[in-house]
């Protein structure tokens, strides 16, 4: 969910301040976390800064079609019918999905804390596994679900209530957590392990850009995706302690792997506003994120360990030397969008690669976004036509549908589709 609150991200003065907080915490000053020390307070100094209106702000710049950071932007026509088919109605607010060891499609409701099942081909339904006490305040709730390869382990993360049952009042977030159960059977078959626990927000409290999905890489570990908060300034934080504004890559026992790019942090990489949703190629391992812009500039992100994409100081492709120069400072090198969505708001929700689907053996590799804005709609983009990248338009979900949460590989190569409320098998023609 975007917010529309017109702030200045990438002014001059901003940019040479945020800087300056950098090179402070580089010499070790207090950067334990936001909540306490120099870090703490400057952040929450210059994040009142940010809120004033500027007339000038270059992120207004953006242009107004989708742009790459390498290859020209062109419509494709597919030829041939794919459509969604309507095939199961949710009865709670669905937020994320994931094929089970099983062959059903697991579900999580995000304002009840439940994570449900329900058979792809058979439609047999199974009762709630999970039911945690979340709270669902503003982008809030029970936000991801996944399984390790084997199966024997699910995962999720939320943000947990203090009240100890579902709440929706903003104070009633206690913090955010990942999580994991056994799972055996169709079934979790013991308690949860917590495994990270991390702020709400202790300084100008928000309740959006919270803790995101989580996913398997095709490594074996464990990422996990969190939002900045709405504070912009954490996203460029480079304590190992921080969790927002970045991808994090945690051993399946919430430990930190020896080959992440930072000793002792879980951070895979940073400098990210909303990464809304991301997934990995089955084939290739590439991890392909997808970033809410502030206003605009909503990005297609390819994943890399130990890269700094930016935000606040950058967003889009519409960037100074100076702002990437700082982008810099903290962790790994800048690296631009693939994807500038530009002044086109598409509000990206989820993403897909195809690998060995029924559609056809030219969409392999091809990469599925779908875009939530207005009526959902699901967009094809062929990345590796160089010199070109074909966009092509494939079909709309239904206006009642509520946006699109999740695209997941069924049973036989077969996408599937959870919007809030409904389930859709897309068939080729």
């Amino acid at each position: 969910m975007r917010t529309f609150n017109r702030r200045s991200q990438r002014v001059i003065p901003a940019g040479l301040v945020v800087s300056a907080i950098l090179v402070i915490c580089l010499s070790g000053v207090g950067c334990t976390g936001p909540a306490s020390g120099v870090f703490g307070i400057l952040t929450s100094v210059v994040q009142l800064i940010l809120d004033l209106p500027n007339p000038i702000d270059v992120e207004f710049q953006a242009d107004p079609e989708p742009t790459a950071a390498v290859g020209l932007i062109t419509d494709r026509l597919l030829g041939r019918n794919i459509a969604p088919r309507h095939i199961f109605s949710f009865d709670a607010e669905v937020s994320a999905g994931v094929l089970g060891p099983d062959g059903s499609i697991y579900y999580a409701t995000r304002t009840t804390g439940r994570v449900m099942s329900v058979h792809p081909e058979t439609l047999v339904t199974g009762d709630a596994m999970v039911d945690l006490a979340v709270n669902a305040s503003g982008q809030r709730g029970l936000k991801g679900i996944c399984f390790s390869l084997d199966g024997t382990t699910l995962f999720v993360t939320y943000t947990a209530s203090t009240t100890g049952a579902d709440s929706t009042t903003e104070s009633e977030g206690l913090e955010n957590r990942v999580s994991s159960f056994p799972f055996a059977g169709g079934v979790v078959t013991g308690g949860e392990t917590i495994l990270v626990t991390g702020r709400v927000r202790d300084l100008l409290a928000s309740d959006i850009n919270t803790i995101g999905k989580c996913k398997i890489g095709t490594d074996g570990n464990l990422y996990y995706a969190h939002g900045d908060l709405d504070s912009r300034l954490l996203a460029q934080n480079p304590a190992p302690t921080e969790t927002a504004g970045r991808v994090h890559r945690l051993a399946l026992d919430g430990s930190v792997p020896g080959d992440n790019p930072t000793a002792g942090s879980s951070t895979f990489c940073l400098g990210l506003r909303h990464p809304v949703n991301f997934t990995f190629d089955s084939l290739t391992g590439a991890l392909w994120i997808l970033d809410e812009g502030n206003l605009i500039s909503d990005e297609l992100n390819l994943g890399e360990a130990g890269v700094n994409y930016g935000w606040p100081l950058i967003q889009g492709l519409n960037n100074t030397e100076a702002e990437v120069v700082a982008s810099t400072i903290t962790i790994g090198l800048y690296r631009n969008p693939t994807i500038d969505f530009g002044a086109t708001t598409v509000d990206p929700s989820a993403v897909l690669v195809l690998r060995n689907s029924p559609y056809g053996t030219d969409l392999e590799g091809d990469v599925l976004i779908a875009q939530t804005t207005g009526q959902s709609q699901v967009v094809l983009w062929s990345l590796d036509a160089d010199p070109f990248i074909f966009r092509t338009p494939l079909f709309l979900t239904a206006l009642e549908s509520g946006p699109i949460v999740e695209m997941v590989t069924g049973p036989n190569g077969f996408v599937f589709i959870l919007t809030a409320i409904h389930l859709y098998r897309v068939d080729p023609a």
